[in-house]
C-alpha cells in the first residue's frame, strides 16, 4: 500500500535531508568552511534566491528522490537517499533526505526531540522555534504536513550560524516522518533560507 501511494505521487523519470536514518550534527546541516566563514559573512549580503533548478538522485531502480534546489548549488549525493547543495560561497547550503518512512520511521516530534538530543553538546546550540505547519506541493496541489524548527549554533570560526531544519511527509500521514529538509547560512540569511526550505520541500518527491 506503501508503495503504490508513493508511486501515485512520484513521477515516471525523477528528483533533493540525516544519513542513513541517523539523526544530523549541526556540521552535517549547515556547516560551511570555517575560514570561508571568516573571511566572506561580513561582506556577502543576505542570501536571495532568484532561480531554482531540478535534481534527482537515489536508486534508480529502487526508488529515487527529486527536489529544486537554487540554481548554481553544487549538488553532492551523501547516501542513497540523501543530498547536500552548497552555494558558490559555501555560506549557505541545503540538505535533503528522502525515504525516512522506509528506513527509520519515526512520529515528527520524535525526529524533532531525537534531533534537539544529537545537537545538545554543539556549542551555543539554541532553539528558536519549533512551528507546525505544511506546505503545498507544486506537483499535485495538496499540502505536505511539516514541522519545523529553527536553531542557531557558533561554528568553528566563532562565527554564528542559523539552521531551519524540516520535517515532512508528502503523502499526507501526519505522525510519521518521510523526509528531512535543512538549510543552513547566518541569521541575516533567514528569509532567503525559509525560501530554500519552503521550496524543497513543495518541490520533493519520491518514486519507487
Amino acid at each position: 500500500m506503501r508503495l503504490q501511494l508513493k508511486r501515485a505521487i512520484g513521477i515516471a523519470a525523477l528528483v533533493g535531508l540525516a544519513g542513513s536514518g541517523a539523526v544530523a550534527t549541526a556540521a552535517n546541516a549547515a556547516e560551511p568552511n570555517p575560514s570561508v566563514v571568516a573571511t566572506q559573512a561580513a561582506s556577502v549580503a543576505p542570501l536571495k534566491v532568484t532561480a531554482f533548478q531540478r535534481h534527482l538522485w537515489g536508486q534508480l531502480d529502487y526508488y529515487s528522490v527529486s527536489t529544486d534546489a537554487p540554481k548554481g548549488w553544487r549538488k553532492t549525493q551523501l547516501d542513497v537517499g540523501m543530498a547536500r547543495f552548497t552555494s558558490p560561497n559555501k555560506l549557505w547550503n541545503l540538505r535533503v533526505d528522502g525515504d525516512l518512512e522506509g528506513r527509520d520511521p519515526r512520529t515528527f516530534n520524535a525526529a524533532i526531540n531525537a534531533k534537539i538530543k544529537a545537537l545538545r553538546g554543539t556549542k551555543n546550540f539554541r532553539v528558536l522555534s519549533i512551528v507546525d505547519g505544511s506546505t503545498k506541493s507544486l506537483q499535485y496541489g495538496g499540502y505536505y504536513p511539516t514541522k519545523t524548527m529553527t536553531y542557531t549554533y557558533t561554528d568553528a570560526s566563532g562565527a554564528k550560524r542559523l539552521v531551519i531544519h524540516r520535517v515532512f511527509n508528502p503523502i499526507g500521514h501526519h505522525r510519521v516522518t518521510e523526509g528531512e529538509i535543512s538549510a543552513g547560512g547566518r541569521v541575516t540569511d533567514h528569509v532567503g533560507l525559509h525560501k530554500v526550505v519552503d521550496r524543497a520541500t513543495g518541490a520533493y518527491t519520491i518514486a519507487g
